[in-house]
């Protein structure tokens, strides 16, 4: 499973900045629904609480959470 990470640097735009999160080692990014299945039977088997955060990365407002 991907762990989420900041954005990646690009010649026009540096690591970083304030769109980006500190993003804990516990945290998953999800991109498919076969993917949050396994991540919720996962956590089930173990009695983990899952806290799930929703965005599209077009939306200016997602992006200022």
């Amino acid at each position: 499973m991907p762990r989420a990470a900041p954005d990646a640097a690009t010649p026009d735009k540096p690591a970083g900045g304030w769109w980006t999160k500190d993003v804990p080692d516990n945290v998953l990014m999800v991109t498919n629904v076969q993917e949050m299945v396994d991540v919720l039977e996962q956590a089930a088997a173990n009695d983990q609480l899952v806290v799930f955060e929703c965005f599209a990365p077009w939306c200016g407002s997602c992006k200022a959470l």
